[in-house]
């Protein structure tokens, strides 16, 4: 970085720091909380740390706001400046029920590091993920316990991906020690069908959410795709929560009844003119 800005920026949680990117600029937010090894160039500098991007151009200068630790500015050769919110990363797992818009769910002291990517199983019974700290880790989502787990999948310390394709049966994407792509399947005795067209899900669910979280499963109803794809959902009714409810139909009141003395004092006006 030749230019006279700020290379990086620092609050009392996070530091920032511009990084180089390919197709547009970058930098990268790091927590105050932990200490971590990074490489601010290549390919091990994107693989040990997500990096902020959307600038087309270089990434020119950063700073925080200082009247909050979580929002961030940076300003790009694009002729660009953008506002971000950081809130870095907790490796927490929140399970919603968008429906009543709560998280019912917080697993948040079961990984140690940042959290590559997460797969329900076929039936919604178990969560897969995997992490930064080498491990698979099966989860029960209900209980917010660890089925099981396993150690490096992939001897690379770059990221790992990790998806149920059946029931008990995983596929995996890393890398060697030498940074050579690599893909396992991790007990595939039944991993490959017959049928060009397998049946795939539905968009019809097999549970609802508040079923669910009180401890129902069902696997998905599945439509098959070999005659193509015809839309064949039935409406259902939509439940409405009466708590919700009567909390809107008393904002609506409050706001008639303010429209209403707005009207009177807008006619009280008219008049005296």
């Amino acid at each position: 970085m030749t230019w006279d800005s700020n290379f990086c920026t620092v609050n009392p949680k996070f530091v920032a720091m511009i990084v180089d990117a390919s197709g547009g600029g970058a930098f990268i937010v790091l927590p105050l909380s932990k200490v971590v090894s990074i490489r601010l160039t290549g390919h091990e500098r994107s693989a040990s740390w997500p990096t902020v991007c959307g600038h087309t151009g270089p990434v020119l200068d950063i700073e925080w706001c200082p009247h909050n630790d979580n929002i961030i500015a940076s300003g790009s050769e694009d002729c660009s400046v953008m506002v971000r919110r950081c809130n870095g990363c907790d490796n927490v797992v929140i399970l919603w029920n968008v429906a009543r818009g709560e998280a019912v769910v917080r697993l948040d002291s079961v990984h140690t590091d940042l959290i590559y990517s997460a797969c329900w199983n076929n039936n919604g019974s178990k969560i897969l993920t995997s992490c930064k700290d080498k491990k698979l880790r099966v989860l029960d989502p209900r209980k917010g316990t660890v089925i099981t787990e396993t150690d490096k999948p992939h001897e690379g310390s770059r990221p790992v991906r990790a998806v149920f394709v059946s029931e008990e049966k995983i596929l995996t994407t890393g890398f060697s020690r030498m940074s050579e792509r690599q893909v396992a399947l991790w007990d595939t005795s039944d991993l490959f069908q017959e049928d060009l067209y397998p049946d795939t899900f539905g968009p019809e669910p097999s549970v609802e959410a508040d079923d669910w979280f009180s401890g129902k499963e069902g696997k998905p109803i599945l439509i098959s795709l070999k005659d193509g794809f015809t839309a064949t959902t039935k409406n259902k009714e939509f439940k409405v929560i009466k708590s919700l409810m009567s909390t809107t139909s008393k904002e609506v009141k409050d706001l008639r009844d303010m429209m209403e003395q707005l009207m009177e004092r807008v006619n009280e006006l008219e008049s005296k003119n």
